[in-house]
């Protein structure tokens, strides 16, 4: 089949109404609906292509977005894929265990270390690590002044309150095993709750269903996750620091640090133009993914300053700066030094933007999936 027959459907492609991570599933339909067109195909929004008669040869959508449609779809023998944007375990898992079956169902996931425990419990699913894009239309550099010294970009848990409640609620056993997860990971960021729960299976037999292993997944990846977040802001005391998200940031922040409510997705790429650092902490979930953080900033040719993960340094080498994800112990120090050196922030910055361009836009991300499609429908 050649390209201009294939025709793709893109779930949530157009619906601007989307707001879940800051309009992050709008943005990203939109990007990656814009990435198969520039590869040549048909592509449109699922809905379109309902009111058009078209019929996809491939539909492909971000989180659950449109999941009533997806039943209709695996039925008529069409490929679907669910590509999500936290871990398969985090958020949409009884999805895989809905679909697991179909052998036209597939799964992406946004970090490697999903690929091991989504085997394990659906041996049957179909699935593959692939980090998401970035949308060079939408993120472009502007001539703007850089008046923002450092910003950082997320919600933040009460995950001291959360825990104090896990430990009244609780059976004494489970709440004792995760939060020995829980201190595992907070000493040994670069490890996966998945490989921390192998450790612990060689070392006192720890057996996990299904249903364990969210359960507990789920509550360290939360206080893991925000604990790193308030710890990091607040080994950054003395530094201006702009923090945009929810208000309970004002519980946890330090006096130096500012912070600047909410912030819709589109209005982030003004403020990432306008900053000279931007702080990427990833969180617990996504160990050794690609954050689109990353991609973003590093498309408008902004500074990163990442926590040490290997997927980064593996993805961008030194074009991105990284502090100690353990104890924070010299990211103070790393961050005055970057704002002082403004000729190696900057020579980092367009270093890290090349690698972007060329390796991680919707359109690399589209060549990849349709070399997949095009060998496995060639007479569709």
């Amino acid at each position: 089949m050649e390209r201009k027959d294939l025709i793709i459907g893109v779930h949530g492609a157009g619906e601007t109404g989307l707001k879940e991570r800051f309009g992050s599933v709008s943005a990203f339909s939109d990007g990656l609906k814009k990435g198969f067109e520039q590869c040549g195909v048909q592509a449109y929004s699922v809905k379109e292509c309902v009111e058009q008669s078209k019929n996809p040869h491939l539909t492909i959508g971000f989180q659950a977005v449109e999941n009533e449609t997806w039943q209709t779809i695996l039925t008529s023998g069409r490929p679907n894929i669910m590509w999500t944007l936290d871990s398969a375990f985090w958020k949409n898992t009884e999805y895989l265990d809905q679909f697991a079956n179909y052998d036209n169902f597939v799964v992406f996931n946004t970090t490697p270390c999903d690929n091991e425990p989504i085997g394990t419990f659906f041996p049957k699913l179909k699935h593959a690590y692939v980090p998401v894009g970035v949308d060079l239309d939408m993120w472009k550099k502007q001539d703007t002044t850089k008046d923002i010294d450092v910003v950082f970009m997320g919600r933040v848990f009460d995950y001291e309150t959360h825990m104090q409640d896990l430990k009244k609620n609780m059976p004494e056993l489970v709440f004792g095993l995760m939060m020995q997860i829980y201190e595992l990971a907070i000493k040994h960021p670069a490890l996966s709750f998945w490989q921390i729960s192998e450790m612990l299976k060689k070392h006192i037999n720890l057996q996990l269903d299904i249903e364990q292993y969210l359960l507990l997944f789920r509550h360290v990846g939360l206080m893991v996750t925000h604990k790193k977040r308030v710890d990091m802001l607040k080994a950054l005391d003395g530094v201006n620091v702009k923090v945009f998200g929810n208000d309970l940031w004002t519980k946890f922040l330090p006096e130096s640090a500012e912070y600047m409510g909410e912030c819709d997705y589109r209005d982030s790429v003004d403020i990432i133009n306008r900053s000279k650092i931007v702080l990427s902490s990833i969180p617990f979930q996504l160990t050794l993914g690609i954050p689109d953080r990353i991609l973003n900033a590093s498309a408008v040719e902004t500074f990163v300053l990442s926590n040490d993960v290997k997927s980064v340094e593996l993805a961008y080498g030194s074009s991105v700066g990284y502090f100690n994800g353990t104890d924070f112990s010299d990211i103070k120090e790393k961050t005055e030094y970057f704002l002082n050196n403004e000729d190696e922030r900057t020579e980092k910055a367009k270093a890290a933007y090349k690698i972007t361009t060329e390796n991680h836009t919707w359109k690399h991300r589209a060549e990849a999936i349709l070399q997949i499609v095009e060998v496995k429908t060639p007479n569709h």
